[in-house]
């Protein structure tokens, strides 16, 4: 299979896992309590950044993950190896699910708690960019240009 054609699948499925999780939560889970036990299964609304950072700011909620967007789309455009590349596939996944709460409902649906509440987007972007990474200081940090 094609590298972007693979990239586009992963990128795909990825999207559909936390849309269909975050559908679920939101039919099934009830609101998640302050004293949850550390893994546990919870909704909560999460108006600020990756890890309810900046909570009760609605601006640094809008503002992240656009500047995220820019960048992967700067990365992904400017950087020939990195289309289709399973790290790229998951930061957009994660991104872009993140980003449809906030167009949705005004907020991120988090639902399961891992020391914090988080969700499937919150777990891609933290493994693409984890994988972005790797790759990059495998690669001493060259890039083929577009």
């Amino acid at each position: 299979m094609n590298k972007r054609v693979a990239g586009i699948a992963l990128f795909l499925a990825a999207f559909t896992i936390d849309r269909v999780t975050k559908l679920w939560a939101l039919s099934t889970l009830p609101q998640a309590s302050p004293t949850s036990p550390l893994f546990s299964l919870g909704l909560r609304f999460n108006r600020g950044i990756s890890f309810s950072l900046f909570e009760g700011s609605a601006v640094a909620g809008w503002l992240a993950p656009l500047a995220g967007l820019a960048i992967l789309a700067f990365l992904t455009f400017r950087y020939e190896r990195l289309r289709g590349a399973t790290a790229v596939a998951l930061l957009w996944a994660g991104t872009l699910g993140n980003v449809t709460d906030r167009l949705l409902y005004g907020h991120v649906i988090d639902w399961f708690r891992i020391v914090l509440y988080v969700n499937m987007a919150d777990a891609f972007l933290c493994l693409g960019a984890l994988l972005l990474l790797v790759s990059l200081l495998r690669s001493g940090g060259r890039g083929d240009r577009a």
